[in-house]
């Protein structure tokens, strides 16, 4: 028996998953190890992203789970040792799941494709089939590629993420399939790059016209899931329902994915924000992407959407940071943004680090009072950083600037500002007001070091 309840193993484990639920190199590494046991890739995600509660997993998958967590991670909150005993541990080092016989597993391989260029096949596939590969869970839906994420919390009160989908299209599509009228559309997957067990996600047969998906591959839905919600939904009230769809296969790594998905979806209504942190031609996006990956400190804390969700704690939108960056930096060149990117996320590691209760710790708490960690502050953050880096301030200053501005809402300069409402909420568009407000700062922090 476990060492503790299991519903407090669940509750520990839930929360890690949640923190690493946007690390996709340590994503990657616990899919792998976790294959070794027969669990694939596709299920992995399922219960990283909580559509697989952890209440459905076995006690010598969960002690498995949090063994692998605890390997990658080595974070103390995961250790295996504080929930079960020696001999479960032991035990579930030698666990493998049982292979259902209807269940697909990779390797996999489709026929009759067709080699279109590098990295590109072109084949069809069949409604069942589909299913099949989505009931396997081999088909993922990856966020950093595809449409921003809805926010939900799970039974435990956890985080989790989900895709945004458009729940009148999914029974649109899924009316026309039983009905035989849906017309014959293109289905995209990526056999994500830098993902397979053997370093090679996908090998093709130039004689035989077939394409083999590797071992260990996370296969993404690049494009139509919102097809294959429809698919699924359809057969699963009449199994005996089928039609074929062209199918694209790419092996395309995130940056590349995220440009095709960009490009294909210019005609679809995505949000402003999300077009923009996919619109990798613009060397603001460039600088956002580089400042994303090197602070860590903003890892999950980042909305693709327009709004930030604070029970996610969110900090800022996308839109927020690349318009700033954009309009401040305006870098000409990929090595001007890089660089941008760099001094960003070492301006913000010091700044949360020196606030850390509203960056880090205590962000929704903190708001409430405080307008320090607002989505339209950190416009001004990155003016600030801009200005610092002009006048040669050192980055540490910038816990001195300001912490001579009292951020509490009940200040009444903001209301002179008009940053703020009378009644203390944030007004439309105050991005004017507070570059006026960076500005002085910065003026009256040289003024004084004169």
């Amino acid at each position: 028996m476990p060492l503790i309840e299991r519903n407090q193993i669940e509750e520990k484990l839930s929360a890690e998953l949640n923190n690493i639920s946007n690390d996709r190199k340590l994503i990657n590494k616990l899919k792998k190890e976790l294959s070794v046991h027969g669990i694939e890739a596709g299920e992995t995600q399922y219960i990283i992203a909580g559509r697989t509660p952890l209440s459905d997993l076995s006690i010598s998958v969960l002690c498995l789970l949090a063994t692998k967590l605890f390997n990658a991670t080595k974070r103390e909150a995961t250790n295996p040792e504080n929930f079960f005993t020696q001999q479960e541990i032991k035990n579930c080092q030698s666990f493998e799941v049982a292979i259902d016989e209807n269940r697909i597993t990779l390797p996999y391989t489709f026929s009759n494709v067709t080699f279109v260029r590098d990295s590109n096949f072109s084949t069809t596939i069949t409604a069942q089939e589909v299913k099949k590969l989505m009931d396997s869970n081999l088909l993922t839906y990856n966020f950093e590629t595809q449409r921003e994420a809805r926010v939900e919390k799970d039974k435990d009160d956890q985080i989790v993420l989900k895709p945004k989908t458009n729940q009148k299209s999914v029974q649109e599509i899924a009316e026309l399939l039983k009905t035989g009228d849906l017309e014959t559309t293109t289905i995209t997957f990526n056999a994500l790059a830098n993902t397979s067990d053997s370093g090679e996600e996908l090998v093709y047969d130039h004689k035989n016209k077939s394409l083999t998906i590797t071992k260990g591959t996370q296969l993404n839905i690049l494009d139509g899931y919102h097809r294959i919600s429809g698919i699924v939904k359809s057969l699963t009230e009449d199994e005996t329902l089928d039609t074929v769809f062209d199918l694209k296969i790419l092996n395309y790594s995130t940056r590349r994915a995220i440009k095709y998905f960009n490009q294909i979806n210019k005609v679809n209504p995505i949000s402003e924000s999300r077009l923009k942190e996919t619109n990798l031609s613009s060397m603001a996006t460039v600088a956002f992407e580089e400042l994303k990956d090197k602070c860590e400190f903003l890892n999950g804390k980042i909305s693709s959407s327009e709004k930030i969700f604070t029970s996610a704690d969110h900090l800022v939108s996308s839109k927020v940071l690349i318009d700033a960056i954009d309009e401040h930096y305006n870098p000409s060149n990929r090595i001007e943004a890089l660089q941008t990117g760099q001094y960003l996320s070492r301006f913000f590691d010091t700044l949360f680090m020196s606030y850390p209760e509203a960056f880090v710790s205590n962000i929704g708490e903190v708001r409430k009072t405080s307008i320090i960690n607002a989505n339209f502050m950190f416009d001004g953050y990155i003016l600030l950083a801009k200005k610092m880096q002009e006048r040669g301030l050192n980055i540490s200053k910038v816990k001195d600037i300001l912490d001579d501005v009292n951020f509490e809402r009940q200040n009444t300069v903001w209301r002179e500002l008009g940053i703020l409402d009378d009644a203390g909420s944030i007004t439309t568009n105050p991005k004017r007001k507070v570059r006026n407000f960076i500005n002085e700062l910065v003026s009256k922090e040289v003024n004084t070091n004169v």
